[in-house]
């Protein structure tokens, strides 16, 4: 392993200035800011829900189609 170079072909690395660290760290908190206003909109009217995507597909799909169902969404 070399700094700066990529481990398959040895070639330079380079960053994307919207890549930076720091430019990452702002869109997020400007995303989070701007996000805020919509999810308590949504919580205020018990219309926002989680839903566990972590795992394989079909265990998210299964999770999905439960509050689907749970809410009368689905037949």
């Amino acid at each position: 392993k070399r700094p700066g170079r990529c481990d398959r072909c040895n070639e330079r690395l380079s960053i994307r200035k919207d890549d930076h660290p720091v430019t990452v760290r702002r869109r997020l908190a400007v995303d989070r800011a701007e996000v805020a206003p919509l999810l308590r909109f949504y919580q205020q009217r018990k219309l926002l829900h989680y839903v566990n995507g972590a795992g394989r597909i079909e265990r998210a799909f299964e999770r999905l189609l439960r509050l689907y169902r749970r809410q009368g969404w689905a037949g």
